[in-house]
């Protein structure tokens, strides 16, 4: 099974329990923490940071940009946790 990120699991875990607008707003605070430049991507040199996240980049960049949005790691996370559930 695919891994969470480190990182940000602490985030999205405290928003389990709530709305999924809380998840969103969980998910949004740690991809503005990973997006460093604050351009709305995280670049692979931000994902540097985050060894899991750089680890499943690849995995996560949907269309292959080399960039995530915003829309990219929701959709990874919300996935997983579909998955755990």
């Amino acid at each position: 099974m695919k891994k969470i990120l480190t990182a940000t699991a602490a985030l999205v875990v405290s928003g389990l329990a709530f709305a999924n607008t809380d998840i969103d707003a969980s998910l949004q605070e740690a991809f503005d923490a990973l997006d460093s430049a604050g351009d709305g991507f995280i670049t692979w040199v931000e994902a540097e940071s985050n060894p899991e996240l750089f680890d499943q980049f690849a995995e996560l960049d949907l269309n292959g940009d080399n960039v995530l949005t915003i829309d990219e790691f929701e959709a990874f996370f919300k996935e997983n946790m579909a998955m755990d559930q």
